[in-house]
């Protein structure tokens, strides 16, 4: 498979365009290989495949036209369509890769790349609604997870991570009150 390219999908979208509207339809419903094709008003003839009078492929059989027909027909309607969804996984996987950059500029990594050598880290929930201090280890049923001071947490719930924070050094001040 070749990638599509910007100007080949906005080609696309132009003969969409200026196509006659669907849904087309094919005369006696697409059961008779004559290639007859209408528009959505029934009136407008959108054209005529080779009748069987007309063949001159002897290759392509009546069932291979009334493929054909199907479609060209089916085409009509899911080419917009398909273009329609192309566009929207393009602007989810930018918004993604944005929300990457985001969370990499604010120091979060994806959880595969987190240590498991016993620091502790700042784990994010996958739905982004709780932060956990975990560290790998092992459980209480002595295996390895990621691992708070009150459970262990299977591999599958967070979706990032930060370092934990070092703690901050005493202040002067305060530890001469002691």
């Amino acid at each position: 498979m070749t990638d599509i390219t910007r100007e080949e999908i906005a080609e696309l979208r132009r003969l969409c365009a200026e196509a006659t509207p669907g849904p087309w339809t094919a005369f006696h419903k697409g059961e008779c290989p004559c290639g007859y094709v209408f528009g959505a008003d029934g009136e407008a003839y959108i054209f005529k495949g080779l009748t069987l009078e007309d063949d001159v492929d002897p290759v392509t059989t009546p069932e291979g036209r009334k493929a054909n027909i199907a479609f060209v027909l089916a085409a009509r309607e899911w080419l917009p369509n398909l273009l329609d969804y192309v566009q929207k996984l393009e602007r989810t996987i930018g918004e993604m890769v944005s929300d990457r950059l985001a969370s990499d500029a604010r120091g979060w990594r994806q959880i595969s790349e987190a240590p498991k050598d016993g620091r502790w880290i700042i784990a994010m929930s996958n739905d982004r609604s709780t932060l956990y201090r975990v560290s790998w280890g092992r459980s209480r049923d002595g295996e390895m997870w990621w691992c708070s001071e009150e459970r262990s947490y299977g591999d599958g719930l967070f979706c990032g991570w930060i370092p934990f924070p070092d703690f901050p050094a005493p202040d002067a001040d305060e530890e001469n009150k002691t």
